[in-house]
């Protein structure tokens, strides 16, 4: 695995993903979308790649394991010991269980930059621009899902891209 390539995945991944908390997690909570994925999508974008939705689904079946019994549940439990004010010391676990959420979702993400190792790097010519590039590996991974890009998620992918890229 190549460390170097996930550390860089991760820190620009909360570049990304700070300013944009909100319409990232409401992507994930009403549609079900895996943040990192979206992430990725970025990522990709930067480096002028484009994967298919077959690609797609190969990382999505690479990372399903650590997301069904390891981010899910960690997820499920913080929302859990947020919610009971009754729990003792609620704030503290929650803030101890948000920790390794994070590390776990770092763990996936550097399960995703192993599995994008092995396809071929098919970087594209220079016609798009990095925003359309992350576009396209959006629909890709809606298309990997099976997912219409309907209005809602459309609006809220404008606002990652409008807020991410400056309008020449």
């Amino acid at each position: 695995m190549n460390t170097k390539e996930a550390e860089q995945f991760w820190n620009y991944s909360k570049k990304i993903y700070e300013p944009l908390t909100a319409t990232f997690l409401f992507l994930q909570d009403r549609f079900g979308l895996d943040v990192n994925l979206l992430l990725l999508c970025f990522w990709l974008g930067k480096y002028r790649w484009v994967l298919t939705d077959r690609e797609f689904l190969v990382l999505i079946e690479n990372v399903m394991p650590c997301r069904d019994h390891l981010i899910g549940p960690l997820r499920q439990a913080r929302r859990f010991t947020k919610k009971n004010d009754d729990i003792p010391n609620s704030e503290n676990l929650t803030t101890k269980i948000l920790s390794i959420e994070l590390e776990a979702e770092r763990l996936e993400q550097m399960i995703l930059i192993n599995a994008l190792s092995k396809f071929c790097n098919k970087h594209t010519d220079n016609v798009c621009s990095e925003a359309e590039l992350t576009v396209l590996n959006m629909r890709s991974y809606l298309k990997a899902i099976s997912l219409e890009m309907n209005q809602e998620i459309k609006s809220a992918v404008e606002i990652l891209i409008n807020s991410t890229f400056v309008k020449e």
